[in-house]
């Protein structure tokens, strides 16, 4: 007899999402179980087009609480997982097919499951942004979400990594939401965890509320109870804030300083490959890319800006080794950038100049090495 495949309810929280929400039910409705949503006070068509997905939609008031109204979802599941998203997060075709063998996988015995999730693409359909996120946790482990906004799931582990992505589709931005409800907090006084202030940083941030932000970066950068990719991530957002305001040094040492803590990260290379860059320092520009690609592959679980590991250090080694008069160095990186973005302008501008330079980019992008 075969053993009996553990169910997976989908729960979604939403408002005025009848835009977004097809394409979420229509790339994962097939693939589970039973989809739950919860309704926290649309004004549109959002409650009808949950229902034309055979969803179980419920109601709750919006209390400006993200995690009082995902806890609300997941006590109306029946299965034996839930399974989570926002009504702009979808799975793309390939990520359907992982999601099927992930189902087919599916044991038990697992306390829940982590996933990638796309969190932001560029206008060519890059990735920019990715980090993973428990995204399927087993119902009789009382899973329950902490924080009333960038809230999080707390439950017992360890979880397990899939290979599922999610991606997210962005349909409108969310304005000052977030921001108004970590301004409602302080005025109540409300405790802030030091995820809390790291993440109410970064919406100030967003806002150019820099004066408010770096103290917060601070705290959560300097705070060892804190995940260290959060530490090393306050760190990247300060040293940004500190470039917003053009105060260089501090820049550096707020990047410098999380050197100390782990292998330099392939955003903080960058960010001093640029920063050399822009003061006539190619020498130390090239430095800096060079060691942002020998970044070992691999998932932090972090924050992990897609462009810094992928064609980013390689453009700008084009940039610095064709200053340093390393033309040949310059072209194969330029062509190795190429391959992740094809169509980028700054590619195509590098190959004209390698051609009047006497230089043939596609005979150097054949070499397997970087040539001397």
């Amino acid at each position: 007899m075969d053993r009996r495949l553990p169910t997976v309810t989908l729960c979604l929280i939403v408002k005025d999402e009848e835009a977004a929400l097809p394409l979420c039910l229509a790339s994962v409705r097939d693939l589970v179980d039973e989809c739950v949503v919860l309704d926290t006070g649309s004004r549109d068509r959002t409650i009808e087009v949950a229902k034309g997905f055979d969803a179980r939609v419920f109601t709750d008031a919006w209390h400006d609480d993200f995690s009082r109204a995902r806890n609300a979802a997941f006590a109306h599941a029946r299965s034996d997982y839930i399974f989570w998203l926002d009504a702009d997060d979808v799975l793309l075709p390939q990520d359907r097919e992982r999601f099927r063998a992930f189902r087919r996988g599916l044991g038990s015995t697992v306390p829940g499951y982590t996933m990638v999730y796309d969190y932001a693409r560029d206008a060519q359909g890059m990735s920019v942004l990715r980090f993973r996120l428990p995204r399927v946790v087993r119902r009789r482990d009382n899973f329950r979400w902490i924080g009333r906004v960038h809230e999080y799931l707390d439950g017992p582990g360890p979880l397990e990594p899939s290979d599922v992505v999610v991606t997210h589709n962005r349909q409108r931005a969310s304005g000052d939401r977030n921001l108004r409800i970590y301004r409602a907090m302080v005025s109540a006084d409300e405790p802030f965890s030091p995820r809390d202030r790291l993440y109410f940083a970064n919406e100030l941030s967003d806002h150019g509320l820099f004066d408010e932000a770096i103290p917060l970066y601070e705290s959560a950068a300097a705070d060892e109870s804190m995940w260290l990719e959060d530490r090393l991530w306050a760190l990247n957002k300060l040293a940004e804030a500190y470039e917003s305001r053009g105060e260089r040094e501090a820049m550096r040492r707020a990047v410098i300083q999380g050197f100390a803590w782990d292998a330099p990260r392939p955003e903080a290379c960058c960010r001093l490959g640029y920063d050399a860059l822009q003061h006539g320092q190619p020498r130390a520009a090239a430095a800096w890319y060079d060691m942002a690609l020998r970044w070992a592959p691999g998932e932090t679980g972090g924050f992990r800006i897609e462009a810094c590991h992928t064609w980013l250090p390689h453009l700008q080694l084009a940039v610095s080794l064709s200053a340093l008069g390393k033309l040949r160095r310059a072209c194969w990186h330029n062509e190795a950038a190429a391959r992740f973005v094809p169509d980028d302008e700054n590619v195509r501008h590098n190959r004209d100049y390698f051609r009047s330079q006497g230089l043939d980019p596609a005979a150097i992008s054949r070499l397997a090495h970087e040539p001397d």
